[in-house]
């Protein structure tokens, strides 16, 4: 498989990414009341577990292009998914809220990790006339990961309350799953990043595949930014030669222009009325 219908396989794929944040979102609405009743959390506690999310995540966004630029767009895939699971499976066997504020920290990490990985990787695959359409494959898997967390909330809401926030959260399992069989097996790594490390004659393999029909592949490969060797010394034995830098002479002050010289009228003598 090749050209467009590959290109939106492949984004559908990496859209996966974003789905895992939204179900996170979702599902901790309804998970977080069984978690409350279970483990007899207090109101603070269930705020910071609400909300520790985002730091963790602030902090996993800010290291997110060490894994990107250092293991490639691929295998970041697959280790911010990794940790996503780890994340999921710390909290699900959880008996405190130490371990389950751990578990939530976990999961924060690798949503940070992973928030700009994948509209990063789409738009580096697609061609440049549907570059737009498939990056907002992002934000509308955000949203379905949303309402497939909900959806778990509704479904698993009659159950105990020790079994059914775990249940919940384990629904959260399976994208994460399929998201590392398919980067392992069957993704292909950005040919952007190829080109960074100097493998290009991959980079053009890659882009033989997502290249729509007529394309030139040469043409659409990025080129490396080459930095410019510096010029030899033709005369490396002999003193460098002193060079007279002209100063800049001063410019000429504008002169003033002259005034035009009218005389000043003479007033008239009034005549005495009284001579």
């Amino acid at each position: 498989m090749q050209g467009l219908w590959y290109v939106a396989l492949l984004a559908a794929f990496a859209s996966l990414n974003s789905c895992n944040l939204g179900f996170d979102l979702g599902v901790t609405a309804g998970a977080i009341l069984g978690m409350q009743a279970d483990l007899g959390l207090t109101d603070d506690q269930v705020e910071i577990f609400v909300g520790i999310v985002d730091l963790s995540g602030t902090i996993g966004a800010a290291c997110s292009f060490l894994i990107s630029d250092y293991l490639g767009r691929r295998r970041a895939f697959t280790v911010c998914a990794s940790i996503f699971i780890g994340g999921i499976f710390v909290q699900i066997n959880a008996s405190g809220f130490i371990a389950l504020l751990f578990g939530r920290m976990i999961v924060g990490l690798s949503v940070g990790l992973a928030l700009s990985l994948d509209p990063m990787y789409i738009a580096e695959i697609a061609p440049a006339e549907y570059r737009g359409t498939f990056v907002t494959w992002s934000e509308l898997a955000l949203n379905i990961g949303i309402v497939l967390g909900l959806g778990a909330d509704y479904l698993f809401a009659n159950l105990s309350p020790s079994t059914s926030w775990r249940v919940m959260l384990s629904c959260g399992l399976p994208a994460p799953i399929l998201l590392i069989i398919v980067s392992v097996v069957a993704l292909p790594e950005s040919p952007r990043w190829l080109v960074s490390k100097g493998r290009t004659q991959e980079a053009k393999e890659v882009l033989a595949k997502l290249c729509l029909e007529g394309d030139n592949v040469e043409q659409a490969t990025p080129t490396p930014t080459l930095t410019a060797a510096p010029t030899p010394d033709p005369c490396p034995n002999q003193p460098p030669s002193q060079t007279i830098i002209p100063l800049p002479l001063p410019l000429p002050l504008p002169l003033p222009l002259p005034l035009p010289l009218t005389p000043t009228p003479t007033p008239t003598p009034t005549p005495d009325p009284y001579p």
